[in-house]
């Protein structure tokens, strides 16, 4: 990955540049990411349901 620095007068780095090919990589895998995490969480959500540790929702809260 090619990737630059961009700094301000004073040496402090301030932004990051890297190829758009690169970027969309990195989108790609946050929507990955995000997805396994919040199958997950429901998981999580359907047992406690299933234990009676939270209350499950109403239908119409579903499509909301």
């Amino acid at each position: 990955m090619n990737v630059q620095f961009l700094s301000n007068e004073k040496g402090k780095k301030t932004a990051v540049v890297i190829p758009i090919k690169d970027w969309e990589e990195i989108q790609k895998k946050l929507k990955k990411e995000k997805l396994v995490e919040s199958l997950s969480q429901s998981v999580k959500e359907m047992k406690m349901m299933k234990a009676g540790k939270m209350a499950e929702p109403e239908i119409n809260d579903l499509f909301e």
